[in-house]
């Protein structure tokens, strides 16, 4: 049997066995005019151009010890909060409640059939108000449970340039390549004819290495992104392949610092955790190009 039919093979059968298998017959998917949701006040008209401060982490759902206490202080000092596997328990949401000057746009990947009020999804918060955000659902839905992931975007003033724009993914996990591929495309489709700096990040499921090339073929050599390095690089990989899942690529911005908060344990996933500026001197080419 092949690595990528064993792949599929193990997680098909820990889903069988596992709360997951419920998941075809317990969740279903509002429509999408209907799975954007809005909670909190942005208090700011824009960023720093000089100093924007990111935390990227799939949060698990929330359900591991130390996560309200790890969220509320690593996230205090944030700009911008990317976060995959959001799920609206009590304890997450007021967790939210504790970033009084946010304004959080949550994309509803799905809901539960029997507790319509509970659902899973990728969101963005900011203490900044967005200009615009949308959504993204996917056309594939991962096999046995039945369900799409959603992108979502997010387009943030910066103060004296363009609006940056925020693209938030958890990335299609057990399909073929071709559905992660499509989701790819759509968050560059999404991403067209934008004339600010760009961050694409979040959990990609980059669990093949042709996913990963995929990204570093259409992202980094065609579109100009960067592949953001970490200090203490403890981000999650995969447990068939061990390739790295979690990316943050960029664009129109330097670094100013990169982290990953590899002591936590309050998440199955590591946060990526950084501080970037907006890159004058690529501004300042572009124009002169123009």
């Amino acid at each position: 049997m092949s690595r990528l039919k064993l792949h599929l093979f193990a997680i098909i059968i820990t889903a069988l066995f596992t709360g997951n298998a419920n998941a075809f017959f317990m969740t279903y998917v509002p429509k999408l005019k209907d799975s954007h949701l809005v909670t909190g006040q942005a208090s700011t008209q824009a960023l720093n151009p000089e100093s924007i401060k990111v935390m990227v982490w799939n949060i698990h759902k929330g359900k591991d010890k130390g996560f309200y206490e790890d969220f509320t202080h690593y996230g205090a000092d944030r700009d911008i909060l990317m976060i995959q596997e959001l799920y609206n328990s009590k304890h997450v949401m007021d967790s939210l409640e504790q970033f009084n000057d946010f304004r959080f746009d949550i994309g509803i990947s799905f809901r539960y059939r029997f507790k319509k009020h509970i659902f899973s999804g990728t969101m963005i918060g900011s203490h900044v108000k967005p200009t615009y955000t949308k959504l993204s659902r996917t056309r594939d839905r991962e096999p046995v449970v039945n369900t799409p992931k959603v992108l979502t975007i997010g387009s943030y003033p910066i103060e004296g340039h363009n609006d940056l724009l925020i693209i938030n993914i958890h990335g299609m996990n057990v399909t073929s390549n071709k559905a992660f591929y499509r989701q790819v495309d759509d968050a560059i489709r999404a991403m067209s004819g934008h004339r600010g700096p760009i961050i694409f990040a979040g959990d990609f499921n980059t669990n093949r290495q042709k996913r990963i090339d995929y990204l570093q073929r259409n992202l980094v050599e065609r579109l100009g992104f960067k592949d953001m390095q970490f200090r203490n690089d403890k981000r999650m990989r995969s447990a068939f392949t061990n390739l790295i899942i979690d990316f943050t690529f960029t664009r129109g911005l330097k670094v100013v610092d990169s982290e990953v908060l590899g002591d936590l344990e309050s998440s199955d996933h590591k946060a990526m955790y950084f501080e970037v500026a907006v890159d004058t001197d690529k501004q300042s080419r572009e124009l002169a190009s123009k």
